[in-house]
C-alpha cells in the first residue's frame, strides 16, 4: 500500500511538474509572437534606399528651367468620384515652421472629432516633434481623421534648390527623398504603417521632385481649393471658400493657427451645408486607393 501511494504521489508531483512547464511554453510563445508582430511593424518603417536607378540626382540644364507650382504634373488637385452627393474633402496642414506656426488648434480638432466630419490632416514632422501629446491625442481620438505625410522639414520639393515665399526648397533628388522618406518613417513609428499620402511643404513642386515621389511609391497631393490662405483669412472668407467648393475639390486649410478664425469658417461652413443635404465629405486616401 505504501508503494502504491508512493507512486501516486510521484505521478501526481509529476503531472504538476508537466504542467508547469506546458504553461511555461504557452506564455513563451505568446510573448514570441508579440514580439514577431512588433518586429513585422518595425520592417513596415523601415526607409526605403535612395532610387539613383530612377533619375540621376544631377539635373541636367535642359530641365533647368522647371519652376515650383501647386499644380506641377503628378500633383492630385482633385478626385473624381462616381458618388451620389457632392463629395468634398477637407485638408488640414500643421506645418511647424516656428512661432504661431508651431500652434495647435484644439477647438477646430475636438469639432472634427465630436462631430465625426471626415478630413485628412497632413502633418509635418517639424511640427510633430513639437507637438508629440497633440499628435498621440489624434492618433487616439480622431478615428475619422487620416494623417498624413507632409515632409520632415516642410519645405519645398525642389530638384534644383529653388525658393518660393522665401522658403528655400530641397536642392536635387536625395534631398527630395530625405524631405519625403524621413517624415514618412517617423510617422510610421507612430501608426504602424507609412503613409501614401505626401503633400509638399508650401504645397509647391516641380515636375521631377513629383514624379521621383512616385516613383518612391507615394502620391503627391497638392489642392484646388485655397480654404484658409495660410490661415490668416477671415471666417466670412473661408466660409465661402467651403461653400463654393464643387464635387471632388481639395480643400486646403490648417489647425496648426488656433489664433486664426479657421475653426469660426469651417464650423459656420459645415453646419450650413449639412442643412443643405446632398453633401459630404470624404477621405482622400479611402478614393484613390478604390481607384
Amino acid at each position: 500500500m505504501k508503494n502504491i501511494a508512493g507512486k501516486t504521489l510521484w505521478l501526481f508531483i509529476l503531472s504538476l511538474l508537466l504542467l508547469y512547464f506546458a504553461c511555461s511554453l504557452e506564455i513563451d510563445k505568446g510573448n514570441h509572437k508579440s514580439l514577431n508582430s512588433v518586429s513585422k511593424d518595425i520592417n513596415n518603417c523601415k526607409p526605403q534606399s535612395f532610387i539613383s536607378t530612377i533619375k540621376s540626382d544631377i539635373v541636367t540644364s535642359e530641365e533647368r528651367d522647371l519652376k515650383l507650382l501647386t499644380k506641377a504634373k503628378g500633383m492630385i488637385r482633385k478626385i473624381e468620384t462616381s458618388d451620389p452627393e457632392k463629395v468634398l474633402f477637407l485638408t488640414f496642414d500643421a506645418c511647424g515652421q516656428g512661432g504661431l506656426s508651431d500652434g495647435y488648434d484644439s477647438l477646430l480638432v475636438d469639432y472634427l472629432i465630436k462631430e465625426q466630419i471626415p478630413a485628412t490632416f497632413f502633418i509635418s514632422r517639424r511640427w510633430a516633434l513639437k507637438n508629440i501629446k497633440y499628435l498621440d491625442y489624434i492618433i487616439e481620438n480622431g478615428v475619422n481623421i487620416d494623417i498624413q505625410n507632409h515632409g520632415t522639414q516642410h519645405i519645398p520639393l525642389s530638384s534644383v534648390g529653388d525658393s518660393v515665399y522665401s522658403v528655400v526648397g530641397t536642392k536635387g533628388l536625395r534631398e527630395v527623398h530625405y524631405e519625403v522618406e524621413t517624415a514618412a518613417v517617423f510617422l510610421c513609428e507612430k501608426l504602424g504603417e507609412k503613409p501614401k499620402l505626401f503633400r509638399p511643404g508650401t504645397a509647391h513642386a516641380d515636375d521631377i521632385a513629383v514624379s521621383y515621389v512616385n516613383a518612391m511609391g507615394y502620391q503627391v497631393i497638392s489642392y484646388s481649393v485655397l480654404g484658409d490662405g495660410g490661415a490668416t483669412f477671415t471666417k466670412e472668407l473661408i466660409k465661402e471658400n467651403i461653400l463654393k467648393a464643387k464635387n471632388g475639390d481639395i480643400i486646403l486649410l490648417h489647425f496648426n493657427h488656433p489664433e486664426s478664425d479657421v475653426f469660426l469658417g469651417v464650423n459656420e461652413a459645415v453646419e450650413e451645408l449639412r442643412k443643405m443635404g446632398n453633401i459630404k465629405f470624404g477621405i482622400i486616401y479611402d478614393y484613390l486607393s478604390n481607384r
